[in-house]
């Protein structure tokens, strides 16, 4: 495959994946609130997320193309074991970057609608946990190097 269509495929993929955990906030959302104030939160984030879903699903092969702008389109050589592993991890990271994403956002609108102060402190852990979550996809889609990277640019080296 060529890089274009694996960015592509990467896209779609992340695409379901985002509706997947999208799917599920809204459903324990739902569970924990069915007849309160942050139902109607929960149902309105996930038609936000269905829409941005369909977009990026829809038109991947656009954005794949702005984002490989000068790539080749032909099929490449077969990759080494070092190279399918950081491939493995990145996709690892995005897995844990969009389940992180998702559940951030929508405890960010609970916390912001919530009138009580149990829900509160429980929203709070909740985003704790799911932001050291996004850090380690992060660092997992990144990568040695690129963590290395972004510390020498930080230092102004």
């Amino acid at each position: 495959m060529s890089p274009t269509q694996t960015c592509v495929v990467g896209l779609r993929l992340l695409a379901i994946w985002f509706l997947v955990e999208s799917v599920l906030a809204f459903e324990q959302g739902v569970a924990a609130s069915p007849y309160n104030r942050e139902y109607f939160g929960y149902l309105m984030y996930s038609s936000a997320m269905l829409v941005v879903t369909g977009v990026v699903y829809q038109y991947s092969l656009p954005i794949a193309k702005s984002l490989l702008r000068g790539a080749p389109d032909v099929p490449l050589q077969s990759a080494s074991q070092d190279e399918w592993l950081a491939l493995g991890c990145s996709l690892m990271g995005l897995w844990f970057s969009v389940k992180a994403l998702s559940s951030i956002s929508a405890n960010l609108y609970v916390l912001s609608v919530s009138t009580t102060l149990v829900k509160e402190d429980k929203t709070m852990a909740t985003l704790g946990y799911y932001t050291v979550q996004l850090f380690l996809g992060i660092i997992l889609v990144l990568g040695r190097n690129g963590i290395r990277r972004i510390i020498v640019k930080a230092r102004g080296r």
